[in-house]
């Protein structure tokens, strides 16, 4: 569904029957194109604004991530491939961040990615709760552990100005700093006194103004925290089926 700003008015986004994604594991608004990860055909499918295919990128194992950096730069979380495959603007492979094994410069349990404001690239291995960092040139930084109780697994990561920001399942949003230290928190939505059970979450993102949204699936709904973490409100997605990602374009639309 691609959502007006300020929620005025929907409409599907709508490929043609040859175009359809198998499955949708995360998308990716440009101001010009949507990059959808297609799992099921292990590929990522490329759209213009008409919703006709561009092109696709493949040659992927099992794909649970994508973002796109200001460059065009794609980056797709593959724990199958043993890391993130980068691939060039023009669909042109460049390289694999990272590989399959323990320890802090391996991957177990790759799923998310984030960029930062200036192209860093974190990763999240939720396996073995880490956050595992690139700067911008791909080379690699330390990585950061995640603290708290292990029965909580780590969902989701984005980007704020206050920070990187990790979401657990208890629905709570983790801040870290500069250092690599959680020392705020955002309380998960069920504690906002809306009179709604939630269900776990299932992903995290952040709009241009700093606006937090963090999707419930199972629930039917999105949570929407103010940029200083005060949750303001629940809106329920304009589709049939549970919402289980949200994001925006640069123009405020929202998918």
């Amino acid at each position: 569904m691609r959502i007006a700003p300020g929620w005025l008015n929907s409409a599907p986004f709508r490929p043609g029957r040859d175009q359809v994604p198998g499955s949708v594991e995360a998308i990716v608004p440009t101001q010009n194109q949507l990059f959808v990860l297609d799992g099921a055909n292990r590929m990522v499918q490329v759209y213009n604004p008409d919703a006709i295919r561009a092109r696709q990128l493949g040659g992927l194992a099992r794909p649970t991530d994508l973002v796109v950096d200001k460059q065009g730069t794609v980056f797709v979380a593959d724990q199958g491939a043993g890391g993130v495959l980068v691939f060039e603007n023009n669909g042109r492979f460049r390289a694999r961040l990272g590989q399959e094994g323990k320890g802090s410069d391996a991957f177990i349990g790759l799923s998310r990615l984030a960029l930062g404001q200036s192209g860093e690239l974190y990763c999240l291995d939720a396996t073995q709760r880490q956050v595992q960092r690139f700067d911008r040139f791909q080379r690699r930084l330390d990585s950061w552990d995640i603290q708290g109780d292990v029965k909580i697994p780590p969902i989701d990561l984005a980007w704020h100005a206050r920070g990187l920001l990790v979401l657990l399942a208890s629905g709570q949003i983790q801040i870290f700093d500069g250092n690599g230290l959680a020392k705020e928190a955002m309380p998960p939505a069920s504690q906002a006194g809306l009179g709604i059970e939630m269900e776990s979450p299932d992903s995290l993102t952040c709009d241009a103004g700093g606006e937090i949204y963090v999707t419930y699936g199972a629930s039917g709904v999105i949570a929407r925290y103010e940029s200083t973490g005060k949750i303001t409100g629940l809106r329920g997605a304009p589709c049939s089926a549970p919402c289980k990602m949200f994001c925006q374009d640069s123009t405020g639309r929202s998918y």
